[in-house]
């Protein structure tokens, strides 16, 4: 091995007087940490950004579905409230028969009441739709001291008691009633069960372990329920809930879990003027369930990647000591050359000479590998362009060969044709007219008839096949259309036509195309190219699984295009394989495919979604039956166009 003398010169010796500088393990070992470090924490800001979007998801949810239980369950008690006020006064709700008639008109309140009864000034019952049996009071319950102690004359919510005569628990909703002197007179009674204030809940959907409550202000729950099971009469003590709703309308908690051990986003909101709330907790167990999946994923990935890099990492830490045994060695080598270099200096020239040649063609095996892996990465980029042009070589070939077949068979024709005419020059020349019209006579007129018949057929057929490349090359410099920033007046039809033409190749031998366009479609502003590769994507795919559905060939695919309500819509069908209904909220994903590996990189519709909704403004959605075909329908928004906008 040959020595460089300029390494011989600057190799430091014990004693040189160089600064000491860092072991280059610590350096490699520090930037493996930093890289890992770095890795970790955008992993840890991805998860906890997203885990803080989706709280705040799930806030904004439990508000909405809080703000319609508050607006049902006010609807509800204000329609008590009103029953209340215009029956206080009658005189039928003295007597319980007349009682129980007046509630048989009102099949509503039928519905809504568990029981109607009325007290008179004492707290005696006087009536009731239920059978009294005999002297009952309420004099001591707290619904009738409200009114008896005070001059109040609110409706009254109670919290839930065990009904003196139904036997059940219940709610009562109170009005005082008065004398026409404005006296106490007593009071009219609605008894709810607990579980109607809640019946709202099944409309809605909280989750698993989800809640839903109506709580007073006096901190006592008048009904409650989970999935599991529902509940009412607790006491909710000096819980944060009760003391942000006692304090402000409308709101938001997150609970402890302390009463049953789930942990909960809570909103809030008041119920009307009333002295009640309503409460609907998403469980955080729930609501994370999809980000723990993620999170888990995202774990792994990063353990798999800090052991990549522990790997690397380590393989370096061999290298760099093996390095340094070998350099180690050429040092000891070294200081050995220098106490020779008297008797070996045209040796070690040689050496010298040799390593230089050596560096040399090492540095153009280099230049040699570089470009050979230039020229393999633009080869790698013209593969993409490749199976779509190699297509449309295909389709410009066809035509190309029945034109050259019609030229030569014109360009003989008409041989066939001048050669009598060119005798006939020359015998007119030597014998005068009779000659000529010999030479003609001899012409057969079955071939003159023949070709009369088939050359306009080979012309027409000619130009056929010009404009069918005409149209092809049209299509396909349509399809092209360079991308721009800006977006540019485009005929979705004349686009969809372009796209079939240049994928014609693609599908023809799989499926039949049935194109129902509208002809008074709106042109639009839009990125004609990029609308090209979702059309493309969306009929690709639609072949693809027409030709793996296992049907007789071919199939068919429809392409339909409409426009309603300021939207262009296009459609696209296939008799395929269909989309199951499991998969069908993840379908448009980065990179999920349900194709072989090798054979999808799961990135065409996320493609799709991405220009269609992201840089559009539209909608994309499936549709269709498992088994029976998938039906993709983009909704584009009319723009309003102005007179600067370029026309694609």
């Amino acid at each position: 091995m040959s020595i460089d003398r300029r390494s011989i010169e600057t190799v430091p010796r014990p004693g040189d007087g160089h600064k000491p500088r860092l072991p280059l393990e610590v350096l490699v070992i520090l930037l493996m940490a930093s890289v890992t470090l770095l890795v970790l924490g955008l992993i840890g800001w991805h998860l906890i950004t997203n885990r803080n979007d989706v709280l705040n998801r799930a806030e904004k949810s439990a508000a909405n579905l809080a703000s319609a239980f508050e607006e049902h369950l006010t609807v509800s008690i204000g329609l008590l409230n009103d029953t209340l006020l215009a029956a206080r006064s009658q005189d039928f709700v003295k007597d319980s028969d007349r009682l129980r008639e007046g509630l048989r008109v009102r099949p509503g309140l039928n519905d809504i009441a568990l029981q109607v009864s009325v007290a008179d000034r004492t707290g005696q019952m006087i009536a009731s739709n239920f059978d009294l049996g005999g002297p009952v009071s309420i004099a001591d319950r707290e619904h009738f001291r409200h009114f008896a102690d005070s001059d109040l004359d609110d409706l009254f919510i109670s919290k839930p008691v065990l009904g003196r005569v139904s036997q059940q628990w219940t709610i009562q909703f109170v009005r005082r009633r008065i004398t026409p002197a404005g006296q106490f007179d007593g009071a009219i009674v609605i008894s709810l069960a607990p579980e109607y204030l809640i019946r709202f809940y099944h409309t809605i959907d909280v989750g698993p372990s989800g809640l839903v409550t109506v709580v007073g202000l006096d901190g006592v729950i008048r009904a409650q329920t989970t999935k599991e099971h529902s509940s009412f009469g607790q006491a909710l003590g000096d819980a944060p809930l009760l003391r942000a709703a006692i304090a402000n309308r409308i709101g938001f908690v997150r609970s402890s879990g302390s009463a049953d051990g789930v942990a909960r986003l809570v909103a809030f909101k008041r119920v009307g003027n009333y002295p009640l709330f309503v409460a609907v907790g998403l469980a955080e167990e729930d609501v994370l369930a999809d980000f723990r999946r993620e999170m888990w994923v995202w774990l792994a990935m990063a353990a798999a990647g800090v052991l990549f890099l522990s790997l690397a990492g380590t393989l370096a830490l061999r290298q760099i000591r093996a390095q340094r045994v070998y350099e180690n060695r050429i040092a000891d080598h070294q200081r050995e050359l220098e106490r020779q270099v008297a008797q070996r200096t045209h040796r070690l020239s040689a050496e010298i000479d040799k390593r230089a040649q050596s560096e040399q063609a090492l540095r153009e095996s280099i230049e040699a590998m570089k470009k050979a892996q230039s020229e393999a990465l633009q080869a790698s980029r013209m593969a993409s362009v490749g199976q779509l042009a190699a297509g449309i070589a295909h389709e410009i070939n066809t035509p190309i060969q029945y034109i050259g077949d019609n030229l030569r068979f014109i360009g003989e024709s008409l041989d066939e044709l001048m050669d009598p005419v060119e005798n006939d020059q020359k015998q007119t020349t030597a014998s005068g007219s009779d000659a000529s019209s010999a030479v003609r006579k001899k012409t057969p007129a079955e071939k003159l008839k023949f070709l009369r018949d088939e050359l306009p057929t080979a012309v027409s057929e000619s130009l056929d096949g010009v404009g069918q490349i005409s149209r092809i090359v049209l299509s396909m410099k349509e399809f092209s259309h360079p991308g721009t920033t800006s977006k540019t007046i485009t005929d979705i039809n004349r686009s969809l036509e372009s796209t079939l033409t240049v994928s014609h190749n693609l599908w023809k031998h799989v499926a039949n195309v049935e194109q129902r366009f509208d002809p008074s479609l709106p042109q639009i502003l839009c990125h004609a190219g990029e609308m090209n590769q979702v059309f493309l994507n969306l009929i690709v795919n639609a072949a693809h699984s027409i030709e793996t559905s296992g049907k007789p060939l071919p199939g068919s695919i429809v392409i339909e295009t409409g426009h309603d309500a300021g939207f262009v819509s296009i459609r696209v069908s296939d008799n395929g394989t269909g989309v199951p209904q499991a998969i069908r909220s993840r379908i448009f994903d980065l990179f999920f495919t349900t194709k072989e590996v090798g054979k999808g990189t799961g990135q065409g519709l996320a493609i799709c979604r991405d220009v269609v909704v992201d840089k559009h403004g539209g909608t994309i959605s499936v549709d269709g039956e498992e088994g029976v075909g998938a039906i993709f329908t983009i909704r584009l928004p009319i723009a309003e166009i102005d007179g600067n906008e370029e026309t694609q």
